[in-house]
């Protein structure tokens, strides 16, 4: 009994380490889509950036609206750096 438990924990332990890492390797994939080419790309970012507020992510949308040429997806940037502003109580509004 002592040796399945011990199986059970390092399984759990390698599914936990597993998803760490797959999680990582999402949002490196997400943040280097939001200067992508494709504009499809540009939004999955923005989207899936809506999700993260810390400091860091607003210091990435405000580069990413300073360079975004697509005013709708540059307005779409900015609404979100907004509202991650507020959320952070770093907005007077």
């Amino acid at each position: 009994m002592r040796t399945r438990s011990s199986v059970m924990m390092l399984g759990l332990a390698a599914g936990l380490a597993a998803g760490w890492f797959w999680g990582q390797a999402q949002q490196d994939r997400h943040r280097t889509g939001l200067f992508s080419g494709s504009r499809a790309r540009r939004l999955a970012a923005l989207g899936w950036l809506a999700g993260d507020v810390r400091i860091e992510t607003m210091a990435l949308l405000r580069d990413y609206v300073k360079w975004e040429s697509e005013p709708r997806l540059r307005r779409r940037g900015a609404a979100l750096l907004e509202r991650l502003e507020v959320d952070l109580g770093l907005s007077a509004a």
